[in-house]
């Protein structure tokens, strides 16, 4: 499909060029198509087609107002229902050696927010999203690179690398949706120094930790309707938290913040 994509893009003039294929590029992407009918638009990303499933991407746990975009604006209520309900977000506070999770503090739903949100699969999702900007006539391309980008008073030009060949582009909007690369804020040295001193690692384990399973004292399993499992849980402690985030793939996502 990508070989595919590539052939028929080559020196072709668009209206917009997204630098960046992950969740805002392609959700811009669809918005814009769903906009102006007739808008001629390419996604250009660097990574691989198709996105693995539990990606190793930041941004799962997603907030009301996000689903509302996703399914009132972008039409995406098919892609969501696919995904986990989120049971909102829910922290449980220090309580001596922190063994006994039914004795550190509490604090989250005990049933579903009245606006849904959802814990997104990344890999599973911006699949979908792909397919939906393909059917929607919008120009996809993987694996390739941005090589070179010279912008203009009213036209861009930029040139792409794919398997080692090259093609150059025009477009009348180039908008970076690159994400940490800044494609754009590093060619116009627009980078400002960030002094938020924090460390964070995550990972993803091929497998559900449901919370709800940790202890079997019915007096604590009953005071939440609604599995636990299913919001966005924090452990914290002095200095660090730990987030657990499920996946509609069975995978976990798993994340420690500290000082």
């Amino acid at each position: 499909m990508c070989q595919y994509r590539w052939r028929t893009i080559m020196d072709k003039m668009y209206d917009v060029l997204i630098m960046g294929g992950g969740l805002s590029g392609l959700t811009l992407a669809i918005q814009l198509k769903k906009r102006v009918k007739n808008i001629r638009i390419l996604v250009a990303e660097k990574a691989s087609y198709p996105v693995p499933e539990a990606a190793h991407k930041v941004g799962e746990s997603s907030v009301e107002i996000a689903s509302y975009y996703f399914e009132e604006i972008l039409g995406l209520k098919a892609e969501l229902e696919k995904e986990l309900p989120k049971l909102g977000l829910r922290f449980f506070y220090s309580y001596r050696d922190n063994r006994d999770i039914t004795q550190r503090i509490e604090l989250g739903p005990s049933t579903y927010p009245a606006s849904k949100s959802y814990q997104l699969d990344r890999g599973r999702f911006e699949n979908a999203l792909i397919k939906h900007c393909l059917k929607l006539g919008i120009d996809f391309q993987a694996s390739c690179k941005i090589k070179e980008i010279s912008l203009g008073k009213n036209d861009h030009q930029i040139t792409l690398l794919h398997n080692e060949q090259e093609s150059t582009l025009q477009c009348k909007w180039l908008i970076d949706a690159s994400g940490r690369m800044g494609l754009l804020k590093r060619k116009l040295k627009l980078a400002k120094p960030a002094y938020h001193d924090v460390n964070a690692s995550w990972f993803r384990i091929n497998h559900e930790i449901r919370v709800d399973d940790w202890v079997d004292e019915q007096k604590w399993q009953n005071r939440v309707q609604e599995p636990r499992w299913l919001s966005t849980n924090h452990l914290l402690g002095k200095g660090y938290w730990v987030w657990i985030i499920p996946l509609s793939s069975g995978a976990t996502s798993i994340a420690e913040v500290s000082q």
